[in-house]
């Protein structure tokens, strides 16, 4: 049966072949009992029965699948586990379209997922068909029409192939509510596991008791006053006995209740159900009513709202909108008819309504702000719009006026009636309620005020205070008066409630949800439905209504039994109405559709509860001649029509009906128990019958009565016997009325214990309908009585055959016809009625006594004292000899009975008999006196009689006593007055007009009351006192009844006047007259009941304590104290007399008791005040802290002395204030009038604790503080709060210096500093100047960001046990600087602001609230905290990012490029640092790309300048050093590669190439990807793979330059740079062939000279790559190398090619510049930089004659573009007699001397050379190039570094412009006089060899 599988996975499993199978699980479902064993046993027995039906639901829906909505699957994809899938669909077609009505997914659908739409279920199982069932677990809430969901599948669906093939989706059926009651039959669930109300059910058999016998002892408590009010809206006794059972049951603390409600429809169920809701709201007892159906659901509710109003007026005596906040329907709106009276109750709609009411910008909060804002700034608004205003005709003051305040006035009263409507009147304290109440009037009033049209523009300023009515010539108008005060009353009430009023604000939906469910006290819902209370944290519901229960499947009830704590529960129904629905037929045939109603009421007959079966439930009516169920068979009745009406009756059932309402009458009087007898008809003509005859009989009879309706009338109502007349009797069998089921099923169930039915059994049997039935059950179980079997109802039948009338005379105390039965014959009786006549003269005689006393008849002949013939001599009734009917004794008491006439057999010798013993007794009461123990002759005795003269003594006595006991007062009375006894004789007057009056009172009031003031007067005047107050409370004189008592009965009889006086209703004396009889309790009882005597009762008590007399009596004086303290404390906080119930308050016995009271009532304000009183300092400060009250606290921790504690807190709350007060986010810190007050107190309460503890606070508070916010003070404090450990000193501090630097312009930062500024001394030395650099922020940046990440890793990483002391100071910090208090308990904090903008919506929903306090979990609190710093540290890295942004824009100059370099660093490094997983944020990935690029593209350009600044070349390895730097290589990348094969352009390898060879760097890594961009072909890759073999070893030169110079061939000629979007400039080709040519030449300093220039020199020292390939060249014992000197003549060959090709095509040339636009690749800069490094290249590898190359030149017209100083030099060598290469060698040096770029001659001493003035050239030894920073000493000796020299490397530049001759060949300065030493040898070739310099220049000069 699946039982450990979920019921979704079982449907899931099922085949279309299983789910059609109607036998597939007949053999398992078995039959449900009707009682279990145990819970799971009883859990277990629906199980299978639901899964069958779940199938029998899918396959009804099967059948119609061609009708079912459908769709096209669009896609389906995994979705983690196994069977899970994410599936989108096209719109549903269910026959009609897309519309507002078609099919959309609930969670819980049931698809089948097809390869085909099928037409019918069989086309499933077709061959080909792929097909499997899903479910639907969730619907995306994003999706407009819902067309995407996850669907759960079949874990065997098969391969993904099969799975694609899935083209449909047909939508079966919901089995979400199955689901539901699945989970509800399981153990292992999440729901609550309460089964206190299912184990009560297991064997239902105290359903019978309502409540235990503890609490039925009890007081009532609030009964009597909820019965009253239950009567006055006309429920029935039944229906209030319903409830008051109900209610008295869920007070009950030692029992579950289970009570059922049944009846039929318009019986009062729902009716009954309302009341109770509201009965259960009364006690504040959580109720949830549930139904089966939407439509049930909104029924009750409806219901209930409507007999609401009978309950409450919709406007309460406050004015306000009736609260409706208590009660709360929830449940699925679409499926909902939620009319315009249901919506203020409906969950959404109030979500709605609240969440507006509750909102930040839009709320309670700003609605009353924007009000105030009206009342005091409507003016300035005015003068605002003025001024924006530019038309000619602008509105006046008092139209916009109006305006403004309709729409402030309009939206405020909207928000407070919402607020008043949809929340419990709890939620506002008596104050606000007035308030609003007031607000609202006045708010009204001014607006009429507004229209009146007296007011003027000036008049309506004066009003709101805007113009001074001093300056004012106008008088004031009342008008203007009452406006004034209007404004003034509505400005007070605004801003107290502003303060008053404790309502959330800035929540969200679910917040507000949670929140309504968790404030309701009554809730509707579904039994479905209830399920969501299940995972919703929610008080305790204590009772459960189930409305139509006989519609809820047992099963589903079981939902909401589960809830927690519930205890109650309440079935309603009818369980002949309809019942479950069940289409299994298998589940039919086990009960599943029973409902636990039908269980509880019905087993084929009423289920009798245990206090049926209890021995007390037999009241004794052991007498009765029936038992519980009786069919009596009245066959000789006959039914006729009352006049031409319809409706029928039978006379002879009117007889029997008397006679048993007789019978249980005489039954009733031996037990003396209270029994109620109902008589019900069908007919109302037989209602009226029995009624006529009934009369009034019984209606005196206290604890019997008798009641005669129709069945009709009867519906909801029930007695303790009825008796059913079924009138109908006839041979054809019709019953008419009776035939309805219904109206049966109300007859037959309206009796608690005895049902007789009397009616003719031939007639019933023979209908054929439901009563054929019941006559043969009652045949079967021998319940059928026959009436002839009963003497007396066959004596009544034989009378009813009479064809005659019968007229007697009865006594008067008998109704008219009294059991006397007038037969009318029938004239239409057939012959058998005729022949059934028979003589009933025997049957008359021979009848019984009882049965023949109507027989008799009476005359009245004179009068007696027929009142004493059954009494005894002692006045006890005497023992009759004889047993008397009920007839027979009245008889006999009748007064005026003289003789009897009666036929033979009827009594009348029993009558006579009785006669003569009453005469007897008189008799003796007359020969022997009677001892009287009546109070009016209480007292009286033989002693108490005085003599009389003349007189026999005791025949007075005698006489006295007899008259006295017979009531003859007259004669007493004559008899005293004659023997002169005056005192005796008003005695006996007073007497006898006392009886008098009793006798007359009620048929005379005048008389009887003329009678007791005479006798009370009479009493008094004998001095018989207590007499005298008994007649004056009989006339209801009860205060003069008190004073005679009072004061003239002494102090016994005191409680009896206060008795008096309180039926009198004089408070006042009652309570004084209890406390002189020392009633205490009766006392302060009476002077509870009104308040003007609450005052009397405190000076009494005061008056008691003082008294020592009761010293004994000290325990009850304190409980009677307490008690009445409390009651009238009680009384006036009722009523919101907070006033007047402090006097009562401050008189408790003990604080203890005064803090218990106030805070049970929330009363804090006044306990307060009265803590403040008694100078209980800490106390108060506890007050304010549960108020939230923090400047309070601190204030009475300063005066408790708890001075550090005082401190802490109000740092703390200047925090608040200064972090987290309206619309401020943590920073900066907002400032505030009282700021440096408050921080001024902090230092003044911590000098009272230590210095140490001074010195902190004070650090705190300067942190604070808005005063000095100079950088160095700021350092200063920063380091302050480092060296004493003061994390958040440091914080603030840090965070501090960043806004400095972050609030400067970018041109105040300082760019000119030089390496070494980057450390901690360096940044505390220029903030010390107050200077800032892009340096000095980021320092300040990283120090602030290594406090907020250590912070967040303390965050992550909290599940430790215990917290070491890193994470406590950062735990510490988190606390701080979020404004947190810690809690009691460790685990949670206090939040100071919980409008804080660092709470999250999930933060704000686990806010735990208690008044104004706001608790937060740690747990919660880390995930906010954490979401907070993580969103700070991106936005404060952003703002670094986008200042250092601005400082990169500035213009560079030589002195800031570094400085700029540096910056486009530590941008790289901050935007790195944000895009790191553990601290990146989505929505900044966009923007920190855009920094990462910005860094790429102006590192390039900026390095390259630093490179072309001589001054500044020295710094580049202090910056590719950097790995900020290298990885900027590295990125660079992935941005410049080419469109068509994403290979690296050329620029920019061109770029890079000249980096990683300055740099001597290139790790795997970026030869990896360097390789990934490069082109095989091109011979790059093979380079920088010989580059890193080189660089990491100093192997493989030889294959170095070789791929070198390949890849140097193939960019030149290999590549159409033409079609190159991004191709290398000009100059950074030519530089890259000077390292090739100088790596080349390098081998050849072993055995000969290198050619070069000072630049090219300089240049290539400064390179790391050509250094170290120069160091392993000049090793000494290296071998020769063959190959790399041919290297080096091939490599020297194919520069001079390259260099004479673009020579010689200037064209060529100017394009290629124009095409890569740098200024550094200008024509005649390339070409000087050719020309250049193509002559020294000549001379060093013999590549021609350079006259020749020169020759070339000039015709190719390349010394025009050359400088003039050049050309002038090199031009004339072709006008030499001798060219030899010593010639052209000194012009070349002298040429190169006037532009500034010496020449160097390097190599060994011993080479042969010309001799060259050194003031020209430099000659280099091959020793002396090893020791690199003296040969850069004398290159460049006005530097200590590199010369001033700018480098050539490429850059870019705005535009095409095209530069001047600049570049890194330097401007020749104008005035330069350098001459040429060379000018006048030129024509000598035979000048003698110059000689070499001294050793320590390391130069020489060599010959020719």
């Amino acid at each position: 049966m699946g039982d450990e599988m979920d019921l979704g996975d079982i449907v899931l499993s099922w085949s279309i072949q299983q789910i059609a199978d109607d036998d597939l699980y007949r053999g398992k479902v078995e039959t449900i009992p009707c009682n279990f064993k145990s819970v799971d046993h009883y859990l277990q027995a629906y199980r299978p029965s639901l899964i069958e039906e779940t199938r029998s639901d899918l396959c009804s829906c099967l059948e119609l699948i061609s009708e079912a909505p459908s769709s096209k699957i669009l896609s389906m994809e995994v979705a983690g586990k196994t069977g899970l899938y994410y599936m989108d669909v096209d719109f549903w077609d269910n026959g009609a379209g897309f519309s507002a009505e078609a099919y959309t997914a609930r969670n819980g659908d049931i698809f089948i997922l097809s390869s085909l739409r099928p037409g019918a279920a069989e086309d499933l199982n077709r061959y080909g068909v792929t097909y499997c069932l899903a479910m639907v677990t969730e619907v995306s809430l994003d999706d407009e029409y819902q067309k995407g969901f996850r669907v759960k599948v079949t874990k065997d669906i098969g391969s993904e192939e099969d799975l694609s093939k899935l083209r449909h989706a047909i939508f079966l059926n919901n089995i979400m509510t199955n689901k539901r009651i699945w989970q509800a039959l399981s153990f292992d669930t999440d729901m609550g596991n309460n089964f206190t109300v299912i184990k009560s059910l297991l064997a239902p058999q105290n359903l019978g008791e309502d409540a235990c016998g503890i609490c039925v002892k009890q007081d009532g408590g609030c009964l009597p006053s909820l019965t009253e009010q239950l009567l006055s809206v006309k429920l029935n006794q039944s229906q209030v006995d319903a409830i008051e059972s109900v209610i008295s049951a869920v007070q009950c603390r030692h029992m579950n209740l289970m009570k059922l409600i049944w009846g039929p429809p318009g019986t009062g169920k729902t009716k009954t159900v309302s009341a109770l809701l509201w009965a259960l709201a009364c006690v504040k007892c959580r109720t949830l009513t549930c139904a089966p159906t939407n439509v049930a659901v909104v029924g009750v509710c409806t219901r209930f709202l409507q007999n609401l109003k009978n309950f409450s007026e919709h406007i309460d005596e406050n004015g306000l909108p009736f609260s409706l906040g208590d009660v709360l329907l929830f449940g699925n709106k679409y499926n909902m008819d939620i009319t315009e009276d249901l919506q203020d109750i409906f969950l959404d709609f109030r979500v709605d309504e609240l969440v507006e009411c509750f909102s930040s910008l839009s709320g309670w909060k700003y609605r009353i702000a924007s009000m105030v804002s009206f009342f005091d700034d409507c003016a300035s608004l005015y003068d605002m719009l003025l001024e924006d205003d530019e038309t000619s005709n602008p509105v006046c003051f008092l139209d916009f006026v109006k305006k403004q305040f309709d729409v402030t006035a309009v939206a405020l009263k909207r928000c407070i009636v919402n607020l008043c409507v949809h929340l419990p009147r709890s939620k506002f304290s008596h104050d606000s309620v007035i308030n609003l109440s007031t607000l609202l009037n006045m708010l009204e009033k001014f607006g009429a005020l507004l229209c009146n049209v007296n007011l003027t523009d000036e008049g309506l300023k004066r009003s709101l205070g805007c113009l001074s009515t001093e300056k004012s010539v106008c008088p004031q108008f009342s008008i203007e008066k009452e406006l004034d005060g209007a404004r003034s009353a509505c400005l007070k009430l605004l801003k107290d409630l502003q303060h008053s009023l404790n309502l959330p604000t800035g929540v969200d939906n679910n917040w507000v949800q949670r929140y309504c469910i968790r404030n309701a006290t009554l809730l509707f819902c579904t039994t479905s439905s209830s399920y969501r209370l299940h995972h919703m944290e929610i008080a305790p519901l204590d009772v459960l209504i189930v409305d139509e229960a006989a519609q809820v499947r047992e099963c589903e009830l079981v939902i909401p039994l589960r809830l927690q704590w519930l205890k109650h529960v309440v079935l309603v129904g009818d369980d002949c109405q309809l019942s479950a629905m069940v289409k299994s037929q298998v589940c039919k045939e086990a009960g599943f559709g029973t409902s636990l109603f039908g269980r509880l009421f019905y087993e084929r007959k009423i289920l009798d509860g245990s206090n049926v079966l209890s021995p007390s439930n037999n009241k004794g009516y052991t007498c009765l001649p029936f038992g519980s169920y009786t069919f009596i068979d009245v066959r000789d009745g006959r039914e006729d029509k009352e006049g031409a009406g319809n409706s029928r009756r039978n006379m002879v059932e009117v007889a029997v009906v008397l006679h048993l309402i007789q019978t249980i009458f005489r039954c009733w009087k031996s037990t003396g128990q209270r029994l109620s007898v109902g008589v019900v008809s069908p007919y109302s003509s037989q209602v009226d019958a029995i009624k006529g005859r009934l009369g009034k009989k019984y209606d005196t009879c206290d604890g019997f009565h008798v009641r005669v309706k129709s069945i009709d009338g009867f519906q909801g109502e029930e007695d303790d016997i009825i008796i059913l007349s079924t009138v109908r009797s006839n041979s054809e069998g019709v019953v008419g009325f009776l035939a309805d089921n219904q109206r049966t099923n109300v007859a037959l169930t309206r009796a608690k214990h005895c049902l007789w039915i009397v009616g003719n059994v031939h007639t019933l049997y023979k209908s054929g309908t439901v009563w054929t039935d019941l006559v043969a059950d009652a045949q079967r179980r021998k319940c059928v009585f026959n009436a002839t079997n009963d003497a007396t109802i066959c004596s009544i039948l034989c009378i009813g055959k009479f064809n005659r009338s019968l007229k007697l005379e009865v006594p008067m105390v008998w109704d008219v016809d009294y059991e006397i039965i007038r037969y009318k014959k029938d004239c239409k009786v057939d012959a058998q009625e005729e022949h059934d006549l028979v003589d009933t003269s025997y049957a008359m005689e021979n009848s019984k006594v009882s049965e023949s006393f109507l027989l008799m008849k009476f005359y009245s002949l004179s009068s007696g004292v027929a009142q004493h013939l059954l009494t005894a001599s002692d006045g006890s009734e005497i023992d009759i000899p004889f047993e008397l009917t009920d007839e027979e004794k009245e008889i006999i008491q009748f007064p005026l009975t003289s003789f009897i006439l009666g036929r033979s057999g009827t009594g009348k010798t029993t009558v006579l008999t009785m006669k003569l013993i009453q005469k007897e007794q008189q008799s003796l009461i007359a020969s022997q006196g009677l001892n009287l123990d009546e109070d009016d002759l209480s007292g009286l005795d033989d002693k108490s009689i005085m003599p009389l003269n003349d007189v026999d003594e005791n025949f007075v006595k005698q006489v006295f006593i007899t008259l006295f006991n017979e009531g003859q007062f007259e004669m007493a009375t004559m008899c005293f007055e004659k023997a002169g006894d005056a005192y005796r004789e008003k005695w006996a007057r007073a007497a006898g007009l006392l009886a008098t009056a009793e006798r007359a009172i009620t048929t005379n009031p005048e008389k009887g009351n003329a009678s007791l003031q005479t006798a009370s007067e009479i009493y008094e005047s004998i001095g018989m006192h207590e007499k005298a107050a008994i007649c004056y409370i009989k006339l209801r004189d009860f205060k003069r009844a008190g004073m005679v008592y009072m004061q003239k009965c002494g102090a016994s009889k005191l409680e009896d006047a206060g008795d008096c006086f309180a039926r009198a209703e004089c408070w006042s004396e009652v309570a004084e007259v209890y406390f002189r009889a020392e009633c205490y309790t009766k006392c302060f009882s009476m002077c509870s009941k009104e308040k003007q005597l609450f005052n009397l009762g405190l000076q009494l008590l005061q008056q008691l304590e003082d008294d020592h007399l009761l010293e004994n009596s000290k325990l009850e004086v304190s409980t009677i104290r307490k008690m009445y303290l409390e009651n009238c404390a009680q009384h006036y906080f009722e009523h919101g007399d907070i006033k007047h119930m402090m006097p009562f308050v401050k008189a408790f016995s003990s604080m203890d008791h005064v803090r218990a009271f106030l805070n049970s009532r929330n009363l804090v304000d006044e306990l307060l005040s009265l803590e403040m009183e008694k100078g209980n300092f800490l106390e108060v400060a506890g007050i304010a802290k549960h108020k939230g009250d923090v400047l309070l606290e601190v204030e009475m921790l300063e005066k408790a002395g708890s001075f550090e504690d005082a401190t802490r807190l109000l740092l703390l709350h200047i925090i608040v204030d200064s972090m987290w007060s309206s619309n401020s986010r943590g920073w900066p810190p907002k400032k505030y009038a009282e700021k440096e007050r408050l921080l001024a107190k902090v230092k003044e309460m911590a000098t009272n604790v230590s210095e140490c503890f001074y010195f902190f606070a004070s650090l705190e508070a300067d942190a604070l503080s808005d005063v000095g916010k100079s950088l160095p003070r700021l350092n200063c404090t920063l380091l302050d709060g480092r060296k004493c450990g003061n994390l958040f000193v440091e914080f603030v501090a840090s965070r501090s210096i960043l806004d400095v630097h972050l609030q400067s312009r970018a041109s105040e930062y300082n760019l000119e500093l030089a390496p070494g500024s980057e450390d901690e001394s360096s940044f505390n030395d220029i903030v010390a100047r107050n200077q800032i650099s892009p340096h000095t922020l980021a320092y300040a940046w990283n120090n602030w960001k290594s406090i907020i990440v250590s912070v967040l890793a303390h965050l992550r990483h909290t599940d430790g046990p215990e917290l070491n002391d890193y994470e406590v100071m950062y735990e510490d910090l988190c606390a701080k600087y979020f404004a947190l208090r810690k809690d009691a308990e460790d685990d949670r904090y206090l939040v100071l602001n919980m409008n804080s903008s660092w709470l999250s919506n999930t933060g704000r929903n686990s806010l735990q609230q208690d008044g104004n306090r706001c608790w937060l979990d740690v747990l919660q609190f880390h995930p906010c905290a954490q979401s907070f710093l993580m969103n700070e540290l991106s936005s404060v890295g952003l703002s670094v990012l986008r200042k250092l942004e601005s400082i990169v824009q500035i213009p560079p100059k030589p002195a800031s490029s570094y400085a700029l370099v540096k910056t486009i660093l530590i941008i790289n490094e901050i935007a790195k640092f944000l895009e790191e997983p553990e601290f990146s944020l989505q929505k900044s990935t966009m923007k920190l790309r855009s920094f990462s690029a910005l860094c790429v593209r102006h590192f390039f350009e900026l390095v390259f300048l630093v490179w072309r600044y001589g001054t500044t070349r020295s710094l580049l390895p202090a910056i590719l050093d950097s790995p900020a730097a290298y990885g900027l290589i590295a990125d660079s990348l992935g941005e410049n590669l080419r469109p068509k094969n994403k290979n690296l352009t050329y620029g920019h390898l061109g770029k890079t190439t000249m980096l990683l060879l300055h740099a001597g760097r290139l790790d795997d890594a970026l030869l990896s990807r360097l390789l990934q961009y490069l082109d095989n072909d091109s011979g790059w890759a093979d380079f920088f793979g010989y580059l890193k073999r080189f660089l990491d070893n100093g192997l493989d030169r030889y294959s170095l330059i070789l791929n070198f110079k390949v890849a140097l061939d193939f960019t030149f000629n290999g590549v159409r740079w033409r079609d190159e979007l991004d191709y290398i400039s000009p100059m950074c080709y030519v530089g890259l062939l000077e390292f090739l040519g100088f790596l080349a030449s390098s081998y050849l300093l072993q055995k000969g000279r290198i050619y070069c220039t000072k630049s090219l020199l300089v240049n290539m020292l400064e390179c790391r790559t050509t250094k170290l390939y120069l160091d392993t060249c000049l090793v000494s014992n290296s071998s020769p190398d063959s190959d790399l000197d041919h290297m080096a003549y091939l490599s020297g060959r194919f520069i001079f090619q390259i260099i004479m090709a673009i020579l010689t095509d200037k064209n060529m040339l100017w394009e290629w510049a124009r095409k890569t636009s740098t200024p550094s690749s200008s024509p005649p800069a390339v070409l000087l930089r050719l020309v250049v490094t193509l002559y020294p290249l000549i001379l060093t590898h013999d590549l021609g004659s350079c006259y020749e190359v020169t020759n070339t030149l000039l015709k190719c017209g390349v010394f025009k573009d050359l400088p003039k100083e050049f050309s002038q030099k090199i031009v004339p060598t072709l006008q030499l007699r001798y060219r030899t290469p010593s010639n052209f060698i000194r012009a070349l040096a002298d040429a190169l001397a006037a532009i500034g770029d010496h020449m160097v001659i390097m190599g060994s001493p011993k080479a042969k050379g010309p001799a060259i003035c050194r003031s020209i050239a430099h000659t280099i030894s091959t020793a002396d190039l090893c020791d690199v920073p003296k040969v850069m000493a004398l290159l460049c000796p006005e530097e200590p570094s590199p010369v001033k020299r700018e480098t050539a490397l490429p850059e870019k530049s705005d535009g095409n412009k095209v530069c001047n001759v600049t570049g890194n060949i330097p401007k020749v300065v104008q005035d330069n006089k350098m001459e040429s030493t060379s000018e006048t040898d030129l024509s000598d070739e035979n000048r003698p060899q110059g000689e070499f310099l001294s050793s320590h220049t390391l130069l020489t000069s060599s010959p020719t």
